[in-house]
């Protein structure tokens, strides 16, 4: 089954607005937290810098890009994934949660952790004979990532000058299982079912936006009811070298860029 190479990205502008309007909406459900007594909102704190209770975690929900590095393995001789699925980038939807274990105060904090993903690719399968047209089902690949990192948060400006950034560094292993597949079957070729596992290291690079910057005593209120300190929105920049450690292993790792909403408590 063939189809002609084709590049594709989904509209930037797109998953700005995707991820802008998830924050927004998140925060405006958050921050009907707010209560009114008989002396009307809540206040400012007395002492705004302090009034935070304790930071141990991080969760986030992440959504952008994905598009498998099986053809880079090929060094432009051969193109196997294009020509059966195309080369448009597939959604990944995917979490995270960090522990943050270490924390030098209002500096950074350092600790361990774990996400996962998931995206498919599909296309109406292809009959070898092209004349003959599509077949009436479809050729998929499926793949589940998950990932165990470093993960630093370097919060010192938002800390100490009120600037409402937050930087991300992130390092570790990942790993991918896949499943290849026609219709409601496995693929197979030669007798080998097509499903396997891919694995190698992880990195990434963030910068994250503290919507408390926007309504500080919202936020003052929602941490007194919830112990949620911050909601960010954030953009990652991450590279997965699925299965570059390995000559066995099938090339489904990517890098491109995240948009996501996180939380710390």
């Amino acid at each position: 089954m063939n189809l002609s190479f084709r590049k594709g990205l989904p509209s930037s502008s797109r998953w700005f607005g995707l991820g802008f309007a998830l924050g927004i909406s998140c925060w405006s459900a958050a921050a009907q937290a707010q209560g009114v007594d008989e002396f009307g909102p809540y206040g400012r704190p007395k002492d705004e810098k302090n009034y935070e209770s304790p930071q141990h975690w991080a969760a986030e929900i992440r959504f952008g890009p994905y598009y498998p590095q099986v053809d880079e393995e090929f060094n432009g001789s051969a193109t196997p994934l294009a020509d059966t699925l195309g080369a448009n980038h597939r959604l990944m939807v995917g979490i995270e949660g960090d522990w943050e274990a270490l924390r030098i105060p209002r500096t950074l904090s350092f600790g361990p952790g774990f996400g996962m993903g998931y995206t498919v690719l599909s296309k109406a399968a292809q009959f070898q004979d092209k004349s003959l047209g599509y077949a009436d089902m479809n050729t998929s690949l499926k793949i589940w990532v998950q990932w165990v990192d470093a993960v630093a948060h370097i919060d010192a400006l938002n800390k100490n000058l009120h600037v409402p950034l937050v930087f991300t560094a992130k390092l570790g292993m990942a790993q991918a299982l896949w499943w290849a597949g026609k219709g409601d079957l496995k693929a197979s070729y030669q007798g080998v079912i097509g499903h396997g596992r891919s694995w190698g290291p992880h990195w990434a690079l963030g910068l994250m936006f503290d919507l408390n910057f926007m309504q500080p005593e919202r936020a003052k209120h929602l941490d007194a009811v919830s112990d949620i300190n911050h909601m960010y929105l954030f953009v990652e920049w991450y590279q997965m070298k699925l299965g570059s450690l390995s000559s066995n292993q099938m090339h489904v790792g990517d890098s491109d860029w995240v948009l996501g909403y996180a939380l710390e408590f």
